[in-house]
């Protein structure tokens, strides 16, 4: 079992984003904030909390790759316009998303197509140790972005990583799926709440922010406003499109 890598212990932002520039950083808040707005703005809501996961990994992404998910902001996380997320969100409301069969299955046929394209999967209660084991074995195009513990052993590398640093989860997912993409093989990145972190992952990178004196409440309150004006149009939009 190859040894686990642990992505470093966010006490020092300034330090731990030193290489990603502020347009970068400002980036990852306002598309995670998005997220969480989205979350509580669907006619069904949402969790919350997972937005530094789904967005540290999500930027990365190619739109040609295959998202395992259930969740709307997700796919919204690596780019797929908002219209189109909130259109399959009303298509299949609460079964949005595909199954990690279907992802490994993506990922085979990115493989065998010599497709520079990979599999990413949301798992929150860890894939099983088959699915895992596939993929290692054939050293499948697939990352596992995994929320919570990981149990048994696992033939491929394994990355824990602060759940609510978004900067962390960029970091790690950008050399998981360079990996991918490149033939090596598959990644677990699992997830977890360090102890002293921030209790909110938008609290955290707020505090990012902050340190490297990007923020402004005025910039947060103009990303909150023309979202939310824009997410109200499209579904008001739906429903008086589904009343005609």
């Amino acid at each position: 079992m190859p040894a686990r890598a642990t992505a470093r212990k966010p006490q020092s932002p300034v330090e731990s984003s030193s290489l990603l520039n502020p347009d970068r950083l400002k980036h990852l808040y306002s598309t995670m904030l998005h997220c969480r707005l989205l979350a509580k703005g669907l006619p069904k809501q949402h969790a919350t909390g997972q937005e530094a996961v789904m967005v540290g990994c999500g930027v990365n992404l190619k739109p040609q790759d295959y998202i395992v998910s259930r969740h709307p902001a997700a796919a919204l996380a690596s780019g797929t316009p908002l219209e189109r997320v909130i259109a399959q969100s009303f298509a299949a409301p609460g079964n949005s998303g595909a199954s990690l069969s279907t992802g490994m299955g993506m990922a085979l046929v990115y493989q065998k197509q010599s497709r520079p394209l990979i599999t990413l999967a949301y798992v929150n209660d860890g894939p099983s140790q088959e699915a895992v084991s596939y993929a290692a074995k054939n050293k499948l195009p697939v990352v596992f972005a995994v929320s919570g513990s990981v149990s048994g052993k696992n033939s491929l590398p394994v990355i824990e990583v602060d759940a609510n640093d978004v900067v962390a989860i960029y970091r790690v997912s950008q050399e998981a799926i360079r990996r991918a993409r490149e033939g090596h093989g598959p990644t677990l990145i699992v997830t977890n709440i360090a102890p002293g972190s921030a209790d909110d992952p938008l609290e955290f990178m707020e505090q990012y922010l902050r340190a490297r004196r990007l923020w402004s409440d005025a910039w947060k309150q103009k990303v909150v406003k023309d979202f939310s004006a824009e997410l109200s149009f499209l579904i008001n939009s739906i429903n008086r499109t589904a009343r005609l």
